[in-house]
Order: C-alpha cells, then sequence, then structure tokens
C-alpha cells in the first residue's frame, strides 16, 4: 500500500509540477520496493546488488578512453555525481 500511495502522490504532483516533491515521492516507492524485496536492485530486477560503478571509474581513467571520447582527463568519473545529483534535484 505504501508503494502504491507514493506513486499516487507522484502521479498528482506531476500533474501539477511539483517537481522537488515528485522526485521525492519516486525516491521513496525506489527505497520501499528495495527494502521489501530484500535489495533488488530496482532498475534491473535480476539482480541483489548495486550496479559495479567502480569498473566504470577504471575505465573512464585509462588515457585512451580519456582521448577516445574527448574527456578532461583532469575530471575523474563519479567524483561529482553527488553535485550532479542535488543540481538535478
Amino acid at each position: 500500500m505504501k508503494i502504491e500511495q507514493n506513486i499516487f502522490n507522484a502521479s498528482y504532483q506531476e500533474l501539477h509540477r511539483q517537481w522537488r516533491d515528485l522526485h521525492i515521492s519516486f525516491n521513496k516507492a525506489i527505497d520501499l520496493i528495495k527494502n521489501g524485496s530484500g535489495g533488488v536492485n530496482p532498475y534491473d530486477i535480476t539482480k541483489y546488488q548495486p550496479y559495479p560503478t567502480s569498473l566504470l571509474q577504471i575505465y573512464f581513467a585509462t588515457t585512451n578512453v580519456s582521448a577516445m571520447y574527448g574527456l578532461d582527463s583532469s575530471i575523474q568519473f563519479g567524483l561529482q555525481a553527488n553535485n550532479v545529483a542535488e543540481t538535478l534535484y
């Protein structure tokens, strides 16, 4: 019932363009799914662990990959994630 209530709230908030509240309701629904299912990854229900983002950090840290994508090698993958999430929030 709690998941359904959060989804209902999110639908109302989207309709009324209450973006911050919508984001909070969505996160609550995802957390309820994750916690109620024993830790399943809500974005890939075949997995019971988070994505291995450390592999991406290693991949993007290599010089030839940075050059291939035209990335600034002084910026490390993942270190700015909290700033990006807060800005988008």
